[in-house]
């Protein structure tokens, strides 16, 4: 009997084998953008979450230690984006935020390096942070303040700010206001071409354009 099972067995056929190998490069297909997209997403997440706690801590920082806390990101051109360094005071000028932000000695670090770095495979997007110096400033009182030139003496309450966190095809937004995160969110696909580079309002049509500036009010 087993002499006669093994004599009836045969062989897959080429053409079976072809189309095994087209069901498999078509299930390929379709879950690996998917995976490399949620890879990419998760990694703008998490780069973004490392600013959004620093953010926080200096905020609750400076209300509990009655002390001036600041964040500052890359200014010039040759610096690196993707650092920034969180700092509190440590000077006399306890009352004075603009005595302290002029007391260049007395800034401390108050994470574990100098600078924060956030890895460089992803991109840190600052266009749209409008903050002089690159720089914000935390008060006791709980608020956001930044300084709208280098002559100006006194602070101001920051207006909405927003920093963009790029890799692959993912993006994920850092709104912030005068009291803190408002929000770091997944960026829609046109939001993400809007503050790229590559965005050119020329090329839209009126229906796109409509929703580009909706996604702006917002």
């Amino acid at each position: 009997m087993k002499i006669l099972f093994y004599k009836n067995r045969r062989a897959m056929t080429l053409i079976e084998i072809m189309c095994v190998l087209v069901i498999i490069s078509i299930v390929t297909s379709i879950t690996l953008p998917s995976i490399n997209n949620f890879r990419s997403s998760e990694r703008c997440k998490a780069e973004a979450s490392i600013l959004v706690s620093y953010i926080r801590q200096a905020k609750y920082q400076a209300m509990q230690d009655n002390c001036f806390k600041k964040i500052e990101f890359a200014n010039q051109a040759e610096d690196d984006p993707n650092e920034f360094s969180v700092e509190t005071y440590e000077g006399i000028q306890k009352t004075s935020l603009y005595a302290a932000k002029t007391d260049f000695t007395n800034w401390a670090s108050i994470s574990d390096e100098d600078k924060v770095t956030i890895d460089s495979s992803v991109e840190v997007d600052l266009k749209d942070f409008t903050c002089f110096n690159k720089t914000i400033y935390f008060k006791p009182d709980g608020y956001i303040y930044e300084f709208k030139n280098s002559l100006e003496d006194t602070e101001t309450i920051i207006s909405e700010q927003r920093i963009v966190f790029r890799y692959g095809s993912s993006a994920v937004a850092v709104d912030i206001n005068a009291l803190g995160v408002i929000s770091s969110e997944a960026m829609t696909e046109e939001e993400n071409d809007y503050f790229s580079d590559d965005y050119d309002p020329e090329g839209d049509t009126d229906e796109d354009k409509y929703n580009y500036n909706a996604a702006d009010e917002k």
